[in-house]
């Protein structure tokens, strides 16, 4: 994950636990969009390196216990607390937290609060990376959570257009949206994105 509850709240300036629940739930969806707005699957290739991922026609997924299993046994190369990406299967293409992990390395447990898992039986050449997110995307996250919270995204917002000080006069115009955040945010994302 890019942020941790604690870490949102402790940005938004948040001390109550209204919102916990629509945090992480938003914090979900944001973290995808992030990644579809950047380009960018997070992914170093000092991680590939070190054979931070599993590539393999081995890995299948079961929902009922939201596990991640190889009958090759070779998911013990993650560990508690990592953020991976699934790419390649059929039904669970997606940003997961992982949970427990299997010292043997048949299974990862996912998170159920950062995401749930699809049956899906072995058979696609399916791909398992380890994200690694800069610590300073923790501030553009926060802000689209916190923009998420606080705006009704079905509105349309609008801002002071124009303004004239002689015989005073205002008018009001939408504001440019891009993903369904202000441009102030998205360009925050700006030093994240990949050109390709």
């Amino acid at each position: 994950m890019i942020a941790t509850l604690t870490e949102v709240k402790n940005i938004l300036g948040i001390e109550n636990a209204l919102n916990d629940s629509r945090i992480k739930f938003l914090g979900n969806i944001i973290e995808e969009e992030i990644h579809d707005i950047c380009k960018n699957h997070f992914i170093r290739d000092i991680d590939i390196d070190n054979a931070k991922y599993l590539g393999s026609n081995t890995i299948s997924f079961e929902a009922s216990t939201n596990k991640i299993l190889d009958s090759s046994n070779g998911l013990n190369r993650f560990i508690v607390g990592n953020t991976i990406k699934i790419i390649g299967s059929l039904e669970n293409d997606g940003i997961y937290y992982i949970k427990t992990v299997d010292a043997g390395g048949a299974f990862l447990t996912i998170d159920t609060d950062y995401g749930e898992i699809e049956d899906e039986a072995v058979g696609e050449y399916v791909g398992v990376y380890k994200i690694w997110y800069p610590k300073s995307l923790k501030f553009p996250y926060a802000a689209m959570i916190n923009y998420k919270l606080s705006k009704d995204s079905n509105k349309i917002d609008k801002g002071i257009n124009s303004e004239r000080i002689d015989d005073y006069s205002i008018s009001f115009g939408i504001s440019k949206i891009y993903y369904g955040y202000p441009t102030s945010i998205i360009n925050m994302l700006t030093p994240y994105r990949k050109y390709y």
